[in-house]
């Protein structure tokens, strides 16, 4: 079996080269192959993490314990100092407010106050919502 990280390369390999365009919700847009695969031979216990990034373990499972808590509200996050998520409501709030506020101002606003982590630092319907509340077909939780 090949490696993991050659499997995972050599797929995106594919999808620069021959994948279709497809337009998105966010109006980047992605590239597309249909029906590919991956196997990963996970007998030694071990799941392999696949990026071409840097993944720094502790805020990965932190962030990974925040979704699994069903949290949509940074203000966890911050607290154990995982500042990823905070670009988009801070650019709500910057767009909202008019304020050019800097990142570090709002995250510590955002710690300091309850309300205004609750106004501001809510980012929707993002993964932790999504594994934890399903709506039914009545578009009730």
């Amino acid at each position: 079996m090949r490696h993991p990280e050659y499997q995972y390369l050599d797929l995106m390999s594919r999808i620069l080269d021959t994948g279709d365009r497809r337009i998105d919700r966010t109006g980047v847009g992605t590239l597309s192959v249909f029906g590919a695969m991956a196997r990963f031979d996970l007998s030694n216990g071990q799941v392999p993490i696949l990026t071409t990034k840097r993944v720094y373990w502790k805020l990965a499972v932190k962030e990974m314990l925040w979704f699994l808590s069903g949290g949509t509200n940074i203000q966890p996050l911050l607290r154990e100092k995982v500042r990823i998520w905070t670009d988009w409501p801070l650019a709500k709030y910057r767009k909202e407010s008019g304020s050019q506020i800097s990142q570090e101002e709002f995250e510590a606003r955002i710690l300091s106050d309850d309300a205004f982590a609750a106004q501001w630092g809510e980012l929707g319907p993002v993964y932790g919502k999504q594994w934890r509340r399903w709506q039914g077909p009545d578009r009730r939780e």
